[in-house]
């Protein structure tokens, strides 16, 4: 099967997503979306702008947000992401692990937040 990979001019990006290119060049610069190589006097976007974009259009049009709040929304929003991304694999280690002996025989945790939460209250009890 054939890894292919879609990419738009400004032009294209623009008729497709009906922003002007004044307000494309504004997303850019605020970080919403990026060009596939920004230091080219011609910018490309690949499909993941194009999706990144559209989650945003989303946001403007329903929340009303403007475009600098879209940034921090997204940015925010991955930030999430990330958080809950870390949170599970501690959850899977914490399943997954061994007794630890220097807490009594309770899961090790691999995460050291949780190990110092876990450990300040087996301390207060």
């Amino acid at each position: 099967m054939a890894n292919v990979k879609v990419t738009l001019t400004i032009t294209e990006f623009c008729l497709h997503t009906g922003v002007s290119e004044d307000e494309l060049t504004e997303i850019v610069g605020l970080g919403v979306i990026e060009p596939r190589n920004p230091t080219d006097a011609d910018w490309v976007f690949d499909d993941h702008a194009l999706t990144i974009f559209h989650r945003a259009q989303q946001l403007h049009r329903e929340l009303a947000l403007d475009w600098p709040g879209i940034a921090v929304t997204l940015t925010l929003l991955e930030e999430i992401s990330t958080y809950v991304k870390k949170t599970a694999n501690c959850t899977n280690n914490l399943h997954d692990s061994s007794p630890d002996p220097d807490t009594g025989g309770t899961a090790r945790c691999f995460c050291s937040g949780l190990r110092q939460a876990r450990i300040a209250v087996s301390e207060a009890t």
